[in-house]
């Protein structure tokens, strides 16, 4: 059930959210942030080793692994960062839009936050704690939205990546609360 609602819940806040930002934002505006989303998530399942979930399936939590899996996945955001920063101009030239590259490099910095969450976040999985990993996920999800919005006028297209970025940290700082 905690799944499902929180899975829901979320799906729902960012939707007004788009709706909300359809009505402020220009088109130019989605589109420049959508090179840096998807150059990003391409570039996120290019490097999924899939530790998380190797970790769930394990019968027990071990400490050692944990760790390990902790540095692993900050050493993959770091290089995610790193590799994007440097390609960002490359990606955005491909793409015809030059405007796009320091949005990329900035989205990049949430794949560092991201990574920088507390792995015990796979033990509340193994224990079936889904209305703490909801809780996690919305808290996350409503900062990104109230961030996107209350930004959108003065600051355009980074209003959303601002939002992005305003998200990763929630999710970072939830996820050790």
């Amino acid at each position: 059930m905690w799944r499902g609602l929180g899975l829901a819940t979320e799906k729902i806040i960012f939707l007004l959210r788009i709706l909300i930002l359809a009505r402020i934002l220009a088109p130019a505006d989605f589109g420049l942030v959508a090179i840096g989303m998807v150059s990003l998530a391409v570039m996120a399942s290019l490097t999924d080793f899939g530790i998380v979930p190797a970790l769930v399936q394990q019968p027990a939590g071990n400490k050692r692994h944990l760790d390990t899996a902790w540095t692993i996945g900050l050493v993959r955001g770091a290089g995610i960062n790193i590799i994007m920063i440097i390609a960002a101009p490359f990606i955005a030239r491909a793409f015809g839009e030059p405007d796009a590259t320091n949005i990329i490099r900035l989205l990049a910095l949430t794949t560092l936050m991201q990574a920088g969450a507390s792995i015990e976040v796979a033990t509340l999985t193994r224990k079936l704690k889904f209305k703490q990993l909801a809780m996690i996920r919305l808290s996350a999800a409503v900062c990104n939205t109230i961030v996107s919005v209350l930004l959108a006028r003065s600051l355009g297209a980074w209003a959303i990546v601002w939002g992005a970025v305003a998200g990763a940290i929630t999710l970072l700082i939830a996820s050790y609360v």
